[in-house]
């Protein structure tokens, strides 16, 4: 539902499984909801994929990562390049295309399969990527058709609620999955990102305006004109990013969520949460407004990506993952 270092949707996507391209916006931030406790009563949980295990003196289960088990200590040595969270699931993109998950599991979102990937996106139950040769895979809930991808090949895809968007090689978009509202039906056009989010979808087109289709009750799916460089969907709002550094959000604002993060001109990044809007900045601190009741103000530190849709959480300098927040607060050290 939502990129940085890494911009996009609230992910970004590597140009291939072995390069990053911060300039490019090739992921999509997604978006999600539920609340998930945090492990054994601890108000925070810090993971450590390498030990599995959890800081408090509760273990924490982990999801399958791309080929080997969870704690086999293989994070620590390849560090990531693009995370994707979703509803209390959080993945990482290794630089070798190989993909690890942790949180929840209960329909199978935190156990990545096998493969080399070049983007990946977190929704509610369930998780996407695009593989290397293009084709989507998903793994999850999928009582929707939402984690049933048609064939390819993508170059962006994003993970909403119960459906799923993708854009073609040929730049024209897709979506399957869940349909109320009409947020599964793409107009015609060609696209560079899309981003799903709970009831509607926007997606950026090669122009640099943006188009949104479904639910539009409060605004959400009417953007102003202008270009941008990335887009973001969540709950009932969504925002952009123009090139300057400047965030424009429309819909609902009932928080102050639509009110950019940061200082003006100062984001390489915009993610759309449920409540609250995340900002990264351009010196590498994350800002976020609205309406945080979990602690989701952000951590200190330096980041290259954001993805915050529910549970919040950032690709720090070092190649790690940290989230904030009592629904999820993972660290995937590399």
């Amino acid at each position: 539902m939502g990129k940085n270092g890494l911009r996009g949707d609230s992910k970004r996507r590597a140009s291939g499984p072995l390069n990053w391209s911060p300039s490019l916006p090739l992921g999509s931030l997604v978006q999600w909801y539920q609340s998930v406790p945090a492990v054994g009563g601890c108000g925070l949980v810090v993971l450590v994929l390498a030990a599995a295990s959890a800081s408090c003196s509760s273990p924490l289960a982990v999801g399958q990562d791309s080929g080997s088990a969870a704690g086999d200590g293989e994070i620590g040595t390849k560090g990531f390049v693009q995370i994707a969270a979703g509803y209390g699931q959080v993945c990482g993109l290794r630089r070798d295309g190989s993909v690890a998950c942790a949180g929840a599991n209960d329909f199978g979102e935190a156990t990545a399969p096998a493969g080399t990937f070049t983007q990946i996106s977190g929704g509610f139950r369930y998780t996407c990527g695009l593989l290397s040769d293009g084709d989507a895979l998903c793994w999850g809930a999928n009582d929707f058709g939402q984690a049933s991808p048609p064939a390819g090949p993508f170059r962006w895809i994003s993970c909403g609620t119960q459906h799923t968007c993708a854009v073609r090689a040929d730049a024209s978009v897709t979506c399957w999955g869940e349909n109320t509202e009409g947020k599964a039906i793409a107009p015609a056009g060609s696209f560079t990102e899309v981003s799903a989010g709970y009831m509607h979808t926007c997606g950026l087109r090669t122009d640099g305006s943006v188009a949104c289709w479904g639910q539009n009750d409060s605004g959400q799916t009417s953007p102003p004109g202008g270009t941008f460089v990335q887009v973001s969907t969540g709950q009932y709002l969504s925002c952009g990013l123009r090139a300057n550094g400047q965030a424009t959000c429309w819909g609902i604002n009932f928080y102050g969520q639509s009110s950019p993060p940061g200082p003006a001109g100062t984001l390489t990044q915009i993610s759309v949460a449920w409540d609250d809007t995340c900002g990264l900045r351009a010196d590498g601190h994350i800002a976020c407004v609205g309406h945080k009741p979990n602690g989701e103000n952000p951590p200190a530190g330096t980041f290259t990506q954001i993805s915050t849709p529910s549970s919040h959480c950032g690709l720090r300098t070092d190649g790690g993952v940290t989230c904030w927040g009592n629904e999820v607060s993972l660290t995937l050290e590399p």
